[in-house]
């Protein structure tokens, strides 16, 4: 009966530690997201800055207004999704 009691104690143990390292592998996963979407934005935001030439004049709320109004009108909507359909799965579409 002792060696099954200690067969369960080293099964749970192991269960704990197995917990534990997806706990951690989770985390460093959710760590290497957040920092492809920090590094994305950075470049996205100096993409929008060098393409608006006085960016830095305008607030958020401006670039905000600005995008919203360019992306309303149908033609720049089809121009984007032609871009996006015809650059799927490429990495570098401009290459």
């Amino acid at each position: 009966m002792k060696n099954i009691d200690d067969e369960i104690q080293a099964t749970q143990t192991k269960i704990e530690q197995l917990t534990h390292r997806q706990d951690r592998l989770v985390s460093k996963l959710k760590v290497e997201e957040r920092k492809k979407r920090t590094r994305r934005l950075i470049e996205r935001g100096a993409i929008l800055e060098s393409v608006i030439g006085n960016a830095t004049d305008f607030s958020n709320e401006q670039i905000q207004t600005l995008l919203i109004e360019i992306f309303a009108v149908d033609f720049v909507r089809a121009k984007a999704e032609k871009l996006r359909q015809s650059t799927e799965g490429v990495e570098n579409p401009l290459v």
